[in-house]
């Protein structure tokens, strides 16, 4: 059994609770929404009037960066949405529908990213290999250089989940907040100055699940990072 994730663990471990479970990617994504939300609402204490940039790619990691800019929204923050691409996945594009429907702004890229008092990057998930294309990289870029703390969604985008290697862009979060498993990437050496702190969440994902990718269980108290 293993402590930490590779990729294809992590792809097996959401095909098993999709497929074996019924557990569709909405419900997960409402907890990885929600739960994401509540870190960053801890980290700044008092959520109104702070203005919260999230940067959102297409995929099913944009989409859980959406949703929880839905909660950050309900709980006070100014958030404003700004989508990598329009072309979303089904998942990424209900939760987009939600916050139109809210009056939450968005704008596609390319952008000039504003000043905000914390980033939230759901722009590339762990599928992501090689060098981020256009319009990421930009994206990743202007976050870096903002001097704002960024909080990741998974995986600082830009970072290899199995070898911690980063590319060039590479996220440099203060915190990653990664769903499920700890992916392997983030704790090897050369991760360290980009994944920052690491926050784990409880997708509810079935025990035995984790134990037909062999993985070890995360969350029966003894072996959390928080």
């Amino acid at each position: 059994m293993n402590q930490f994730a590779s990729r294809d663990q992590v792809s097996s471990l959401d095909r098993i609770a999709i497929e074996d479970f019924g557990i569709d990617i909405l419900q997960m994504m409402e907890i990885a929404g929600s739960s994401f939300a509540r870190i960053v609402k801890n980290f700044l204490k008092d959520l109104n009037h702070k203005h919260i940039l999230v940067l959102s790619g297409a995929g099913n990691n944009g989409g859980d960066g959406l949703a929880a800019a839905r909660y950050l929204a309900n709980w006070g923050s100014e958030v404003k949405v700004i989508l990598a691409k329009t072309d979303l996945k089904p998942a990424a594009k209900h939760q987009l529908a939600i916050l139109e429907k809210m009056g939450i702004e968005s704008t596609v890229s390319p952008v000039k990213l504003l000043k905000a008092d914390l980033v939230v990057d759901a722009l590339l998930g762990y599928n992501q290999i090689g060098t981020p294309k256009p319009p990421y990289d930009d994206l990743i870029t202007q976050a870096n250089g903002m001097h704002t703390p960024i909080f990741a969604f998974d995986n600082p985008s830009g970072l290899d989940i199995d070898s911690g290697n980063p590319s060039y862009p590479t996220i440099r979060a203060h915190t990653t907040i990664t769903l499920a498993a700890i992916k392997k990437g983030l704790v090897a050496e050369v991760a360290k100055e980009y994944v920052g702190n690491i926050e784990l969440v409880d997708l509810g994902i079935p025990r035995i699940a984790y134990e037909k990718t062999s993985l070890d269980y995360p969350f029966d108290g003894s072996n959390l990072l928080n």
